[in-house]
């Protein structure tokens, strides 16, 4: 195409049509993290109530996160009893499965929520499945625009083990 055709192919464009511009810079949605893990002392009880505004509360950040033992915030669970909900309010519980002693599930309040189990975990270049010490098990729940990672633990410590359940929930 000649540079004449060319001037009158955007002349004849230029007056036909309406040209609007704008600066727009594409930015992914930014997400509010919250985590943090709760280190459960020689408790017996089969399960444990969590509630996700009382961790936030009590021992979250809102740093950057990576899994790792020993975990980045520590909140106990034993003497901060708000941590726990009621049975008819809370978020999630973790409990011990009654035929396999020693692995930990985790179930939410609301029954809609699918949770999707976690297999295996990276722990400082080691890889660790469910159910191999320390690793019990992982968890994601999401629902609306919310999405929440379980992990619990569990430590021989001084005679006893402890369970230890690490959260992170990002919040779009």
């Amino acid at each position: 195409m000649s540079k004449i055709n060319y001037i009158v192919l955007l002349s004849i464009l230029s007056s036909t049509l309406i040209f609007t511009s704008c600066d727009m810079e594409e930015t992914e949605p930014t997400a509010q993290v919250y985590h943090g893990s709760v280190y459960i002392q020689c408790d017996p009880r089969p399960e444990y109530y969590f509630s996700l505004d009382s961790l936030i509360a009590n021992c979250s950040s809102t740093d950057s996160f990576e899994v790792a033992l020993p975990a980045l915030q520590t909140c106990l669970y034993d003497s901060n009893s708000t941590l726990a909900g009621s049975p008819t309010d809370y978020d999630f519980r973790v409990y011990q499965n009654l035929q396999d002693a020693g692995i930990k599930n985790l179930s939410m309040a609301d029954s809609s929520i699918q949770v999707v189990p976690i297999s295996s975990i990276v722990l400082d270049a080691n890889v660790f499945n469910a159910g191999t010490h320390p690793f019990y098990g992982g968890y994601r729940a999401s629902w609306d625009d919310q999405t929440l990672d379980v992990y619990i633990f569990n430590r021989y410590v001084g005679g006893c083990l402890h369970d230890e359940v690490v959260w992170h929930l990002e919040v779009q």
